[in-house]
């Protein structure tokens, strides 16, 4: 498993989530819910690429 190339995080309700894993695959979410040492509530999906995350 390779690391990600870059990752953008604002924990936090409305925070967004972005994690770039190269080779043009690119999470893109917004926190929802967070409950310190307990639950990560958030919501993602992938920018549109011709190839599929890995």
């Amino acid at each position: 498993m390779s690391p990600c190339e870059s990752a953008e995080l604002d924990a936090g309700p409305g925070g967004i989530c972005v994690v770039d894993l190269g080779g043009g695959a690119v999470m893109r979410g917004e926190y929802v819910e967070l409950v310190p040492y307990e639950r990560i509530v958030f919501i993602f999906g992938w920018d549109t690429t011709s190839t599929p995350p890995p």
